[in-house]
């Protein structure tokens, strides 16, 4: 199966989220809730809950 140039640029968005996550984490001086996190970046909590879940899981973060 061939991918067309626009399917290769179309940006995954879990991982989108993933990487919106781990920057507010980084920028933000205090220990964040998922609350906060989705709160800030617009984001369901659950979603947010399930990616933090992913990361913490793969050591991303703690």
């Amino acid at each position: 199966m061939s991918m067309t140039s626009t399917e290769l640029r179309k940006p995954v968005v879990a991982v989108q989220r993933a990487v919106q996550i781990m920057r507010f984490l980084g920028a933000t001086q205090h220990p964040a809730g998922v609350n906060e996190v989705a709160r800030a970046l617009g984001i369901v909590p659950s979603t947010c809950l399930h990616i933090l879940k992913t990361l913490d899981h793969d050591g991303l973060v703690s």
